[in-house]
């Protein structure tokens, strides 16, 4: 009896040390840690080898107008690993990808549930509800604090034209990215106007139509309306011929925010694209990338007059071989593509 006592007696406090006032998740190679606390507001923190990079940050979720419950403390929260492999069903920058992390679960009443994964370089969370039928999320709360005296580093954007320069440096570190390629309606910053019953973009026709080649997304879209592309036709189907995903990737120049001018392959075919800010500018696109022969390149650019309207482009093409030099100029806002085919 006193044995069964004893028993029951550390089970209870093992249950009262594990919700005492945090809980801590590490990664799989015990580099990274999740503080989360769990006494009051639901915080978490995070720390990369002893060093705090996170400071305490709040997480919150209402359902239907309500807040999710508080943590159960008659359900001790459960830890799980997994090590696995993930496989694109589209193509990424890589054919597998590692998906390996420890799990908390963390029980609230009502049934729902807090989940936080610590990967070796990275951390993630979710709720899951338990809650009947559909839920409407009212609001998602999520902080994110960092310690005092943390600096960081982040380019300064003048326009939505230097941000289009800007992600292809830092988004698409990541891999491919989702983006709103292919309007239209074009303008350049003095006649642009913000209006939802008919969006324009800022920025030329050529630098919509290059971003099809700079931006790698595996599943691309059209963000325009149905007629236009019908209207529109010489340019849609340009479009339609660059594909979504690349054999090979060339950066040939660029500066963050400033401009880019990039080379792809697929199937033996080259792209080449140039974007740039609100600058107008000159670049030189020298072809020593290309494999050996003779090439036609189809030209997609800024027209004579893109600096004042900027739906003006003009088709061309280029008769090129490996080591040649074009210079191509950019409007303000402007882009440039050729696809070069051998013969």
């Amino acid at each position: 009896m006193n044995r069964m006592l004893c028993i029951l007696l550390a089970v209870a406090l093992s249950g009262v040390s594990v919700w005492a006032e945090a809980l801590s998740l590490a990664s799989p190679d015990g580099k990274l840690t999740i503080r989360i606390e769990v006494e009051g507001d639901i915080r978490y923190s995070i720390a990369y080898d002893g060093e705090e990079v996170v400071a305490s940050s709040g997480l919150g979720l209402m359902l239907d107008g309500v807040p999710l419950p508080r943590p159960s403390r008659s359900i001790p929260p459960v830890e799980a690993e997994h090590d696995g492999v993930v496989k694109p069903v589209v193509p990424r920058k890589m054919a597998s990808i590692p998906d390996r992390y420890r799990e908390l679960r963390i029980p609230l009443d009502g049934g729902h549930q807090l989940q936080f994964r610590a990967y070796d370089d990275g951390a993630a969370y979710r709720f899951v509800t338990g809650a009947p039928g559909q839920v409407e999320v009212t609001r998602e709360t999520v902080e994110l604090n960092f310690p005092v005296g943390s600096r960081s580093l982040f380019p300064e954007e003048e326009s939505i034209l230097s941000h289009n320069v800007t992600i292809p440096y830092i988004r698409m570190a990541a891999g491919p990215m989702d983006y709103t390629p292919g309007a239209m309606v074009n303008a350049q910053p003095h006649n642009f106007r913000d209006r939802f019953e008919r969006p324009m973009s800022m920025g030329t026709r050529a630098h919509e139509v290059a971003k099809y080649v700079v931006y790698e997304s595996p599943l691309q879209m059209l963000c325009d309306s149905p007629s236009l592309y019908r209207r529109e036709a010489e340019t849609t189907a340009y479009i339609s011929r660059i594909p979504t995903v690349w054999d090979s990737t060339q950066v040939l120049e660029g500066e963050v925010g400033e401009y880019i001018l990039v080379a792809r392959s697929r199937d033996g075919e080259w792209y080449v694209a140039a974007m740039t800010n609100e600058e107008e500018r000159t670049l030189t696109v020298i072809w020593s990338f290309l494999p050996a022969g003779t090439y036609d390149v189809e030209v997609f650019a800024d027209g004579i007059n893109a600096h004042r309207h900027a739906e003006d482009y003009r088709v061309s093409s280029l008769e090129i071989r490996p080591g040649n030099r074009t210079e191509i100029r950019l409007a303000p806002g402007g882009g440039w593509v050729g696809v070069a085919r051998r013969r």
